[in-house]
């Protein structure tokens, strides 16, 4: 018998562990995806990346990035798919506009949502406090400068 894709919940409950099956559910598509990545105290890395679903990419290095400056590519389909469907299993729309950790010096990571070439959602999150799922969805985008396959072509010279 044919299934729906699905996923398997596990967490432990007294001496057991519970599982249970939940379908997955797409819950927005969005236009482009867009992500800023402050300083922190220490070294971590400053930048700017969008995707959309065409599969553009632009990205501005600031600090501590293996690529400085202004820069743009074209991802392939499948790796567009990969970094949206990481987005659009969460529920966005219902998430709060901001996470912070009561600490400081810390890196805040600032998503905005687009559909239909308007932003539809901000989410600011300061020291890694939104939930774990979206924590989770962020790691392809927040990272998505650092794929080998990616041929940047420069397209400005970093401010000093």
């Amino acid at each position: 018998e044919a299934q729906d894709e699905d996923t398997i919940l596990l967490w432990k409950s007294g001496d057991s562990t519970v599982y249970q099956r939940k379908p997955l559910k797409n819950y927005e598509d969005f236009d482009r995806i867009e992500l800023d990545a402050s300083r922190c105290f220490g070294t971590c890395p400053n930048f700017s990346i969008s995707i959309s679903q065409k599969g553009d990419i632009n990205f501005e290095g600031k600090a501590y990035t293996p690529l400085k400056g202004k820069y743009v590519s074209q991802a392939s389909f499948p790796l567009v798919d990969y970094v949206f469907s990481k987005f659009e299993q969460q529920p966005i729309m219902n998430y709060k506009n901001s996470y912070r950790a009561p600490v400081s010096d810390l890196q805040t990571i600032t998503l905005r949502f687009y559909q239909n070439n308007k932003l539809v959602k901000t989410i600011q999150d300061y020291g890694s406090q939104s939930p774990q799922e979206l924590l989770w969805a962020i790691q392809p985008l927040k990272n998505l400068y650092l794929r080998e396959e990616l041929d940047w072509e420069r397209i400005q010279e970093e401010n000093n």
